[in-house]
């Protein structure tokens, strides 16, 4: 015994064994660092600070930002009917189906119910949309960075600062909703892979696309990516797969019986299950669509093109290894391709000329994968470095865009512009379709019919029975119409004969004024119209401003307003 009690001192004196030559010992593992309480209190109570900041900031600018449109006023006319008991019809006796956005347009009519105006109630379901929108963001941006709340904060500043998301928490439109379902969507898949045997984020995210797809019918190019890998993780939990799957096809079923139900009611109310504006802008316009991309990466300051670069850059430089593809990248693979379809979606139909609504999306799924990438796989000090970058690029776009031109004939008008054809003074779009109410507007089908180009606040306000001259709302004009040019939306002009057969009195020009109405000169598209028809002026509130019409189908009152010479007519041309 005595004799083993020595070899083990012998070997303890001795010190540990030699490393084999070319062999490195591994360096001793450093004792955790320990934080007192009440450091850990400290630092929680600083990135809480930094979150609250961020969210302010973000309410300060969407405030700030509120605008209105008129394509918002469209969805509004079939709410104000709805409202009216009419059922959501463009006028009272038509079938007409020309929103784009089912959801919005109930809940609308739903807020309105208790007593708001639907303007009013427009931008509680907006506002709303907007902040649960950026609050899923902030939850899939901590789960992807492993509960960083400074990087999650910052991802949500970048994108919801963002000229164009943060003036669309406004604009009477459905694309916050839009994308706050298409967030919740992602959301409810990331728990899912996190949680493979609870079911209950996989009935949330199928319901969350199903009322996507309600709000848009083309959410299915943003979530089908999401459902994909969706589908990928329940297969890799093979402890899970089977219950899963079962959940699975009953979560799609019942989504299969509610899509079903809605298209049936679009055909048995509408007679078609898509709305008309599929027929106007569904077809092919990739040069309007290249030149919108253009314009909306310029203005954005190429922010999408060098971002990356930057993140390229810090990775050489730090020398960094190229991220394993495990889940956390299938996950950010998945919003990147929602991202590149909605995209090349966007250059197909053509964008827009109001603002750049279409790129919303974009926008958010675009920073939400940069950022989590650069707060997952570098420190946060370098994704905090890239959020001054972007706000300091963004606040380069206020200052872009807050040179309003109220010029016409702009290629793309920004919201406040758009927000200036329903406040500027004297002619606004509001103003004329409040004193065309005022004139003829009884609540019987023997109202005057109006024909207009924008089909939004005029129709709205007037509650006239109204003819589409570009067929959004009018399916007509969409198949039979004539083509006009490329503008998104306005590329089909009614022919005077259409205008006929459909038994419209007045084409609704434009809204001037004028020191003598005899100096007026129609643009070369109306020129067309007036041709062989009179030239109608109605009166405004402000002395010395008129509408300017032309009379196409006779009609009581107008013949009344004239003799008695509230009107001023010319003779036909």
């Amino acid at each position: 015994m005595s004799k083993h009690l020595e070899d083990a001192a012998a070997i303890v004196a001795s010190g540990p064994p030699a490393q084999p030559t070319g062999i490195v010992p591994e360096p001793a593992a450093r004792p955790p660092r320990h934080r007192s309480r009440g450091a850990v209190e400290a630092l929680a109570n600083k990135e809480n600070l930094i979150t609250v900041i961020c969210f302010a900031f973000i309410a300060v600018l969407a405030i700030r930002n509120h605008f209105i449109q008129d394509d918002g006023f469209i969805t509004l006319r079939y709410v104000d009917n709805l409202l009216r008991g009419h059922g959501p019809v463009w006028y009272p006796g038509s079938s007409e189906f020309g929103y784009t956005n089912f959801l919005f347009m109930v809940l609308v009519s739903a807020v309105s119910l208790v007593g708001f105006d639907p303007v009013v109630s427009a931008s509680i379901v907006s506002y709303s949309a907007f902040f649960g929108c950026a609050f899923l963001t902030y939850a899939i941006a901590s789960r992807l960075t492993s509960g960083n709340s400074v990087v999650a904060a910052a991802t949500v500043a970048v994108i919801f600062s963002n000229y164009t998301v943060s003036s669309y928490a406004s604009g009477l439109m459905e694309t916050s909703l839009q994308l706050a379902l298409v967030m919740m969507t992602y959301h409810s898949v990331l728990l899912v892979r996190d949680r493979p045997r609870d079911v209950r984020h996989l009935y949330v995210a199928t319901a969350a696309g199903v009322l996507g797809l309600l709000t848009r019918l083309d959410t299915i190019l943003l979530i089908a990516p999401a459902f994909l890998f969706l589908f990928y993780c329940i297969w890799q939990a093979p402890e899970s797969r089977r219950r899963m799957i079962g959940h699975m096809a009953i979560a799609l079923g019942a989504a299969a019986l509610v899509m079903s139900a809605f298209l049936a009611f679009c055909f048995l109310f509408y007679g078609q299950i898509l709305p008309t504006t599929f027929y106007v802008k569904g077809e092919r316009n990739l040069t309007f669509g290249w030149i919108y991309l253009g314009k909306f990466l310029f203005e954005e300051l190429l922010v999408y093109l060098y971002l990356p670069g930057i993140v390229l850059f810090h990775w050489r430089r730090t020398k960094g290894r190229l991220p394993p593809l495990r889940r956390w990248s299938g996950f950010a693979l998945a919003l990147s391709v929602a991202a590149l379809t909605w995209i090349a979606y966007v250059i197909y139909v053509g964008g827009g000329f109001m603002g750049y609504r279409l790129m919303v999306p974009f926008i958010a799924i675009f920073l939400l994968v940069t950022f989590t990438i650069a707060g997952r796989h570098f420190r946060a000090s370098f994704a905090a470095l890239l959020a001054v970058i972007v706000l300091l690029s963004q606040a380069g776009q206020y200052f872009w865009f807050s040179r309003l031109e109220y010029a016409t004939g702009k290629v793309i008008e920004n919201p406040s512009s758009l927000d200036w054809h329903l406040h500027q003074p004297h002619v606004s779009l509001r103003i004329v379709g409040m004193r065309l109410n005022e004139l003829f507007y009884t609540g019987s089908r023997s109202d005057v019919m109006i024909a207009v180009r924008g089909a939004g606040a005029k129709p709205y306000y007037s509650r006239l029975p109204t003819y589409d001259i570009h067929g959004l709302n009018t399916r007509d004009v969409a198949m039979n119409g004539v083509f006009a040019g490329h503008r998104p939306g306005h590329r089909f002009w009614a022919t005077v004969e259409q205008l006929k057969a459909a038994g419209a009195n007045l084409i609704v020009s434009t809204a001037a004024c004028l020191d003598d109405v005899r100096d007026f000169q129609p643009t070369e598209q109306a020129a067309l119209y007036a041709r062989g028809l009179r030239t109608v002026f109605i009166p405004l509130p402000t002395a010395g401003c008129w509408i300017v019409t032309y009379y196409v189908e006779p009609h009581p009152d107008i013949d009344h307003g004239i003799e008695q010479g509230r009107f001023l007519a010319s003779s036909a041309t």
